[in-house]
Order: C-alpha cells, then sequence, then structure tokens
C-alpha cells in the first residue's frame, strides 16, 4: 500500500471512530482515543516548556459536538437525597491523578506541583509512565535488544528532570504506579508499539520491563509501589495482548520485579467491560495473582461493566481492592490530540460523574487523566485532559480544577463511601463521603448536576450537625462558599443549581486542618 493511500485509509478510519462516537456513544474502547498519522520516535522528541514534535490535527473538526445541556429556562425539579451516614460505609484506599512526570523539565511547574496539585488535592496515588516511548532504538531487530541499550537510552539527559520528579513524589509519601505505554517494536506483529505482542518475545519483553525497573529503583533510588503488566493490552494505547499471553507475561514479571519490592496491577484495560477476560484468566491462576496490588481497569463512561468486575473478583475469591487507573469523559473533543474540550462546564461534570459512579460502585481508588496537560509523544500532541493547562497557558487552573477541588481531597485513605438512597433526575448523581476513624467528624455530600436546577430535600439518616456549609462551582462560580444550610432533625432544602457541582461539608478538606 502507498503511503499516500495509508494515510488515507488512516484518517477514514479516524472519521469513522468520530461518527460512531457521535451516534452509539461508545466509551472506553480502543478507538476512542485519537493517533497521529506518524509517531516521533525517542530521538525525535524532546521536553522543557515548549515540547514536541507535534503533529497538526487535520481531522475532523469539531469531532465530537458537545451533549445538550439542560436549558437555563428549565423549571426547578424536586429531588430527594438520604445519606446513610448511620452504617459504616465502603473504605477507600485513596485517590490521586495521572502524572507526566517529563513536566519537571519545565521549570516554571516545579513551583506549580506543590502549591496546585500536592498541598490542595492531598493525593495518595500518582500514576506515572515508565517512558513516553518503548526505551528501544527504532528499527532495531529484536536480537539486537537488551539491558545494556533500554538503560543507556534511560541515561539520556533530556530524561533526567522526569527521574527528579519520581523522587519528590516519594518525597511527600505519595504512591507511585508504574505504566509502560507499550513494547519496543521489535516484539510486536507490526514493528510498532501498539501491534500484537509476539509470544514468543515475552522473555524479551519481561527483560525489557525488568530493565527499567532496576534503571529506576537501583540506580535512581526511586520507590515503585506497583507497575502494570501492560497499559490497555485491549488493543489501546499499549501493545496488544491476548488474556493467555498476558497471564504468562504477569507468571513471569511478577517474581521479576518483586526482588524490587514492585507489586504489578492490572489488566488496566480501557474499559471494565475488557477487564473481564483477563481477570477471570487471573482468577485462575491465583499463584500469579499473589504478586498483584490490585485489580485495575479504565473506566471513562457511567454505562460500564464496574459492577460486574467487582462480582467477578469477589466471587473468584479475591479480596484485592479494584482501582480505576484512569478516568474522564471521551465527550468533548480529540483532547488526545490538543483540541480544548469542546463544552468545558459539560467535561467538569461527565467526569466527575464517573467517578462518583465508581465509587458508589464500589471502587477502591481512582485516578483521573490526567491532573497537567503536557506533551505525549504517542499522541504528537499536547493533550488537554488536565485540569491544570500547560506551559503555554502558565498551568492555569480549568474551570474543572474547582469542580474537583470540591470533591477529591475528601478521598483519602480511610475515607468511607456512605450509601446514598436518591429520586430526582437521571442527570444528577450522589456521593456521599465520610472521614472514617482518622476524621470522624469529616462529612461531604456532593451532588453533580448536568440538568436544571433543584430543590433538594436532604436527610441525614444518622447523627446530623446544626449545619453545612455549601460550595458551588458551576459558570459563574469557581468552589465558590455560598453560605451554610442549616438542618432540623438531620433534615433540609437545599437550591441546587443548574449544572453544577454542589457541595455540602462538615469539617474542612484535608489540607485545611492544618
Amino acid at each position: 500500500m502507498s503511503t499516500r493511500h495509508a494515510s488515507t485509509f488512516r484518517l477514514l478510519g479516524v472519521n469513522f471512530a468520530l461518527a460512531g462516537l457521535m451516534g452509539v456513544g461508545l466509551f472506553g474502547i480502543a478507538w476512542a482515543q485519537l493517533f497521529p498519522h506518524q509517531e516521533p520516535t525517542n530521538a525525535d522528541i524532546w521536553f522543557g516548556c515548549d515540547p514536541g514534535p507535534i503533529e497538526e490535527l487535520d481531522h475532523a473538526d469539531p469531532p465530537v459536538p458537545p451533549r445538550p445541556v439542560a436549558s437555563r429556562r428549565e423549571t426547578t425539579r424536586a429531588a430527594r437525597l438520604v445519606v446513610h451516614n448511620d452504617a459504616p460505609g465502603h473504605t477507600l484506599a485513596g485517590a490521586g491523578f495521572n502524572l507526566e512526570h517529563t513536566l519537571w523539565s519545565c521549570q516554571p511547574f516545579r513551583r506549580v506541583l506543590r502549591r496546585w496539585i500536592l498541598e490542595p488535592f492531598q493525593p495518595e496515588l500518582a500514576r506515572v509512565d515508565a517512558g513516553q516511548l518503548p526505551f528501544a532504538p527504532d528499527y532495531a531487530p529484536a536480537e539486537w535488544l537488551n539491558w545494556d541499550v533500554y538503560q543507556r537510552m534511560m541515561d539520556d539527559p533530556k530524561y533526567a528532570p522526569g527521574w527528579q520528579l519520581l523522587k519528590r513524589l516519594n518525597r511527600d509519601d505519595v504512591k507511585l504506579m508504574l505504566g509502560v505505554w507499550g513494547a519496543p517494536g521489535a516484539f510486536t506483529d507490526d514493528g510498532t508499539r501498539r501491534g500484537r505482542l509476539l509470544p514468543r518475545f515475552i522473555d524479551k519483553y519481561v527483560e525489557y520491563y525488568t530493565a527499567v525497573v532496576d534503571y529506576l529503583v537501583r540506580r535512581q533510588g526511586i520507590r515503585i509501589w506497583a507497575a502494570t503488566v501492560m497499559n490497555e493490552p485491549d488493543g489501546g494505547d499499549g501493545s496488544d495482548v491476548d488474556p493467555d499471553d498476558y497471564v504468562e507475561i504477569a507468571r513471569k514479571l511478577g517474581p521479576s520485579l518483586a526482588r524490587y519490592g514492585v507489586l504489578l496491577y492490572g489488566p488496566d484495560t480501557a474499559s471494565a467491560e475488557h477487564a473481564l477476560p483477563y481477570v477471570e484468566r487471573l482468577l485462575d491462576e491465583p499463584s500469579v495473582l499473589a504478586y498483584f496490588a490490585a485489580i485495575a481497569t479504565h473506566e471513562y463512561s457511567t454505562d460500564n461493566s464496574f459492577g460486574e468486575l467487582l462480582r467477578t473478583v469477589r466471587q473468584g475469591g479475591s479480596n484485592l481492592p479494584i482501582y480505576a487507573t484512569e478516568y474522564t469523559s471521551f465527550q468533548f473533543g480529540a483532547l488526545d490530540r490538543g483540541q480544548e474540550a469542546s463544552n468545558e462546564i459539560g467535561h467538569m461534570l461527565d467526569s466527575l460523574q464517573v467517578l462518583a459512579n465508581l465509587l458508589n460502585g464500589g471502587a477502591d481508588a481512582a485516578l483521573y487523566w490526567d491532573a497537567v496537560d503536557y506533551y505525549q509523544a504517542g499522541h504528537a500532541a499536547i493533550t488537554r485532559w488536565g485540569l491544570l493547562q500547560g506551559p503555554d497557558e502558565a498551568f492555569e487552573p480549568r474551570k474543572r480544577y474547582f469542580g474537583f477541588l470540591q470533591i477529591v481531597p475528601y478521598l483519602q485513605p480511610g475515607s468511607q463511601v456512605l450509601q446514598t438512597t436518591f429520586s430526582g433526575p437521571q442527570r444528577a448523581i450522589p456521593l456521599a463521603i465520610a472521614g472514617g476513624p482518622e476524621n470522624p467528624a469529616h462529612l461531604l455530600v456532593a451532588l453533580v448536576n448536568r440538568g436544571g436546577p433543584l430543590d433538594l430535600a436532604l436527610e441525614l439518616a444518622g447523627p446530623a450537625p446544626a449545619e453545612l456549609q455549601m460550595y458551588v462551582t458551576d459558570v459563574e462560580r469557581d468552589s465558590e462558599a455560598v453560605g451554610r444550610v442549616r438542618l432540623v432533625q438531620g433534615q433540609a432544602t437545599v437550591n441546587v443549581p443548574a449544572r453544577s457541582v454542589t457541595t455540602l461539608t462538615v469539617g474542612p478538606a484535608p489540607d485545611e486542618d492544618e
């Protein structure tokens, strides 16, 4: 096939994917992500405050029209929320973000990390990548690749600031979850990192991954809690790996990384539905599953199979925690390829509804994709998922930052997701968080409302304070304190604005305690 024809077919493929998104609204699948025509090589990429190379986006524009939101003329509707704070809830392991460590090569970001991310959100977890691309020379055959080749590439000075950021996170006791964005192309069927990993190269892939972890742990002194077996092995942004081959990799990778004190997590698929065949195979191999710190999946929609995944794991006899290692919304444009969200409020509310859905459904932890805009070589773009914008915008917070700020700081280890009973429009989702044994006085009641205004009848089934502080993020307000709601015998009426994140709190967020 000629290069021109290949490019045409790639462009058609992207446009068909976009049409699918508009027509049927599928999420959490590989083609929900957009990739460049030409992925750069390790030799091509540079970091700092003006990273690249960036491929111009020439796909359909706009790629996905925003879903309609409620009209401002919509009448106020009644809703009722009962928070069952009279019984213990589901205990959380924490929350966090995906974070691109090469950001540390941009000096201004070093002042931003503590002030805008670490202190306000108090993340327990950070998911970071081993490298934006596999550490292997392009076009080198498999037999040329070995431990020394990989580590020599990691010694390139342009990567050194990234290792410093990982050490910085270590100092703040943020647990690192390592991701790997594909195997060297020499190990796949099409010569690219996103091809199918060939079974005959499983041992070579394990050697590659172990060399990367050895470099980070032994040579750089970085503490890594857990490492994914493969990012999105179901055909997303990583090498395609069959479930049987996945288990074989984990069987060899688990003991290899255990020597460095590093556990595994996975299957890290693009959706909970896609995780099921991988998890079913892992449950058949308890000696392999023993190397795992968590079962993990990505999820980008409230219409998901997370409940089925949870039941499968528990019925299979495993008590491993279940993490959502990526969540966001794919509804509002080609953010992977550098476009801004077509509806910023819509993106914020969709993403937070996914978070609430996952936590209410039993997730032990969730990590947003991602904290800050930065260059992603796999997409040849500065991606636009961040709560904070990128270097060109001086890392200014987006609207979504403030909505997340009302909820995420309360998702600390030991905090509890309380059961709720909600009757009202489907475009609103509640979330209630108690402080747990460490902070028994803390309580957060959130309503993420994608629809019109609500008159919410609120009831606390257990011990109730005299009043709650109310905060709102909407078109006009950024995590603004709008007053106090007084409760009488645990009941109150709350006016919830349209298209808003509305939270009611007892006790400040964790960073405000000090």
